[in-house]
């Protein structure tokens, strides 16, 4: 009877622990798949123009918000092979498998020629007149401009940013579905520039989520 008892509490500690690593391991899986869904949309926002709001601060400068993108640290590895985040091969401080990486950004800016003022000028004949080319043409730019004159051209500009924490739209009925409010608040990035002939186009943040 003792022996019986034994293997009956030996096959029930048996089949507990079973049940704790079918449970654990249904658990990870769900887990994987998660991240993995969550990457498939990061790579889908990456590889989209994020939309972007903008407003006006105290100092009449625009500025634009955009939402962070979130990404799993388990699905970096796979968007850094990626057109995603490619662009992060650029930065040599950046491990290839992007485990160092905690969070990256991009911004696109135009400058606004419209906005310089201009005005006629007559130039006089004379036996000689000097002349200065300016010329290159890359990727980014075409510049091709005859200046008769030194010209003194300076552009400053500096970028203020950060990433802050904002309750999201319809959060009560969110935090109720999920019975929880963790999800209530998502980050977005706000830049603004201080110059007015620079006008920020379109803005793309990510963080990692460990």
């Amino acid at each position: 009877m003792i022996l019986l008892k034994n293997w009956r509490e030996s096959l029930i500690a048996l089949m507990a622990v079973v049940i704790i690593v079918l449970f654990f391991h249904g658990k990870h899986e769900a887990n994987r798949a998660d991240q993995a869904e969550q990457g498939r949309d990061a790579a889908i926002q990456l590889s989209n123009e994020q939309t972007s709001t903008k407003y006006k601060n105290k100092q009449g400068d625009s500025v634009v918000v955009t939402k962070v993108i979130s990404i799993p640290q388990s699905q970096v590895d796979e968007l850094l092979k990626q057109n995603s985040l490619k662009w992060l091969s650029k930065l040599e401080g950046i491990k290839k498998n992007g485990s160092n990486l905690s969070s990256g950004w991009t911004m696109s800016a135009d400058f606004d020629l419209s906005e310089v003022p201009e005005r006629a000028v007559k130039i006089p004949c004379k036996d000689s007149i000097k002349a200065r080319l300016f010329e290159l043409h890359d990727k980014y730019n075409y510049i091709h401009a005859i200046v008769l004159d030194t010209p003194t051209v300076e552009i400053h500009d500096k970028y203020y940013g950060s990433i802050e924490l904002k309750r999201i739209k319809h959060w009560f009925w969110k935090g109720l579905i999920h019975l929880g409010w963790g999800n209530t608040w998502e980050p977005v990035s706000e830049i603004t520039n201080s110059n007015k002939l620079i006008k920020i186009d379109s803005v793309q943040v990510f963080v990692i989520k460990r």
